[in-house]
C-alpha cells in the first residue's frame, strides 16, 4: 500500500498568532486566507510593499520591520515565507528555524514543514485538498468539483450542528445513538430544510428528532424509506439529492439493472440487498420487498429502494409506493 506523504491536520486559530514575511502578491494571497480566521497576524514587510496592501487589511494586521521579526516569531504558531528579495527569503527561513516555528515557503514545497491546501469553506465545515505542492491546479480542480456537491447551506447547517452538539451528547449517552442521530439529522428532514433555506424549520426538526430518539421506543419511529432512480447507469448523471440519499443509506434494495458504478457509491458499511427485478422475472416478490423494507425502517434504519432508470418511466415506481 502506498504510504501517505502528507498527514492532513488543522490548526486551531482562536488566540493564535501568525507571522507572514513579505509584502507582494504572494504574501497578500496568504494574508487574505488568514484574515478569515481569528488569528492575530503580523506581516514582516520587505523594503517595498505593494500599493494597497496595508489599506486592504487595515485593522486586521500589524505591519512590522524586519528587525522586529524575532519578537513576532517568539509567540508564533506558524510562519509563512513569501519574500520577494532572495536575501530576505533565506534570512526569514533561518530566523523561523531558530525559533522552532513551523514554516510554509511559497512555491518551495521542499523547504516547507507544512503546505497550505486548496480550501473550501461552508461555515464550520472546512474541506482541504492538498497535493503537497506537486499539483496545485489539480487540487483546485477537485475543490471546484466539491463546490457543486456542497451547497452554501452546508455552512448554516454545520453551525446548527455545533450549537446542538452539547445538548445531543447530554441526552443521548450512547455513542451509537449519537452517531445515528447525526446521520439522520444531517441527511434527512433537518438537512433538507436547511438546504431549502429554512433554518428555523431545520432546528425544529432536529429537536423533534432528538426528543424522539430520547424515548424508549425511538427506534421504531426513526427509520425512513426513499425511492431513488439510478438513471441510465452513469454516476455523473445522478442528481445531487440521489447521491446524498445513496451515501446516507443503512440498507439498499437494488434491481439488477442498477450499474456497478452506481452500487460503488453505497457506503461500505451499508447492507446491500439484491431484489433482482426484471420484466416478467421478479426473483423477490413485491410483497416480500415491501416487508423487508418496512422491517428495516422499523428498526430505525434509513432504507433506499434503488431502481434502474426513472422509477416512474417503465420502472413500476407506483407499485413500489403502494
Amino acid at each position: 500500500m502506498m504510504k501517505m506523504r502528507l498527514f492532513p491536520a488543522f490548526f486551531y486559530m482562536d488566540d493564535a498568532h501568525v507571522v507572514v514575511f513579505g509584502g507582494g502578491e504572494d504574501a497578500r494571497r496568504k494574508v487574505r486566507l488568514l484574515a478569515k480566521t481569528n488569528a492575530t497576524i503580523t506581516v514582516i514587510i520587505d523594503a517595498e510593499i505593494d500599493p494597497g496592501f496595508a489599506e486592504e487589511f487595515a485593522g486586521r494586521i500589524t505591519l512590522a520591520p524586519r528587525d522586529m521579526a524575532g519578537q513576532a516569531l517568539d509567540r508564533a504558531k506558524f510562519a509563512i515565507i513569501a519574500c520577494r528579495e532572495e536575501v530576505n527569503f533565506d534570512e526569514s527561513i533561518i530566523w523561523a528555524r531558530q525559533y522552532g516555528v513551523p514554516i510554509n515557503v511559497v512555491d518551495r514545497p521542499d523547504l516547507c514543514d507544512f503546505t497550505v491546501p486548496s480550501i473550501l469553506e461552508r461555515g464550520e465545515l472546512v474541506a482541504a485538498i492538498g497535493t503537497g505542492g506537486a499539483a496545485p491546479v489539480l487540487a483546485k480542480k477537485v475543490r471546484t468539483q466539491l463546490e457543486a456537491l456542497l451547497p452554501q447551506a452546508m455552512g448554516p447547517l454545520s453551525s446548527l450542528a455545533r450549537n446542538l452538539r452539547a445538548e445531543v451528547s447530554e441526552k443521548l449517552s450512547d455513542s451509537n445513538d449519537r452517531r445515528r442521530f447525526w446521520e439522520i439529522a444531517l441527511n434527512g428532514e433537518p438537512a433538507e430544510l436547511a438546504m431549502a433555506g429554512d433554518l428555523s424549520g431545520a432546528e425544529a426538526a432536529m429537536r423533534r428528532l432528538l426528543t424522539t430518539m430520547n424515548q424508549p421506543d425511538r427506534a421504531a419511529r426513526c427509520g425512513r424509506v426513499d425511492l431513488v432512480g439510478a438513471g441510465p447507469g452513469d454516476p455523473e448523471l445522478l442528481t445531487l439529492k440521489a447521491f446524498r440519499l445513496i451515501q446516507s443509506a443503512d440498507v439498499v434494495f437494488y434491481d439488477r439493472l442498477v450499474s456497478d458504478e452506481i452500487l460503488d457509491l453505497i457506503r461500505r458499511d451499508a447492507r446491500r440487498v439484491s431484489v433482482g427485478k426484471a420484466k416478467n422475472n421478479h426473483s423477490v416478490p413485491q410483497a416480500d420487498i415491501h416487508k423487508l423494507m418496512i422491517e428495516a425502517a422499523e428498526a430505525g434504519q434509513h432504507v433506499v429502494r434503488l431502481k434502474g432508470g426513472d422509477p416512474f418511466v417503465f420502472g413500476r415506481g407506483g407499485e413500489e409506493l403502494e
